[in-house]
């Protein structure tokens, strides 16, 4: 069994554990509507790609392969290495403060979605496993598009 890719989904799977807490909190919390419909709708993604990294930490942890990318996402669905934004709570608090506005929550959300998408770049090359470089590219994908609509959002917001 590779540990390291394990190790690597581990973290891909806080990465986005994080990302799924700071969506959920920020939308409870901010007044803009907007802002809060756009950040549910984030949050639902990043536990669709938790949902993706689970299923590959399973199949590599008992069968020792990599599920291809089209073998974890179902159509019907919604759709140091270490990301400099792995989050606890604690952290998370500090970022969502009262009286946050919109457009700084926007900002948070850009930054954790760059750092998501060099994380996935940098695994996308470092994984041996072509099965294993499909999903972390599409995962980047993913990211890249978060970061594209919360980019408009923040113009939208100025």
């Amino acid at each position: 069994m590779d540990e390291n890719a394990l190790d690597v989904l581990e973290t891909a799977m806080q990465l986005e554990k994080d990302g799924l807490r700071f969506y959920h909190q920020v939308s409870e919390n901010i007044e803009d509507k907007q802002v809060a419909d756009v950040f549910q709708k984030l949050g639902r993604d990043e536990a669709d790609h938790l949902e993706f990294l689970e299923m590959q930490y399973e199949s590599l942890a008992k069968s020792e392969s990599w599920m291809v990318f089209q073998e974890l996402y179902r159509e019907d669905e919604t759709a140091d290495d270490r990301p400099a934004h792995l989050l606890d709570n604690e952290k998370i608090h500090h970022l969502i403060h009262e009286g946050m506005t919109s457009a700084q929550a926007v900002k948070v959300g850009i930054k954790l979605e760059k750092d998501s998408v060099r994380f996935y770049e940098l695994q996308s090359k470092s994984c041996g496993d072509p099965s294993g470089q499909q999903m972390y590219l599409k995962l980047m994908d993913f990211e890249k598009g978060h970061v594209k609509d919360l980019e408009t959002l923040l113009k939208k917001l100025k």
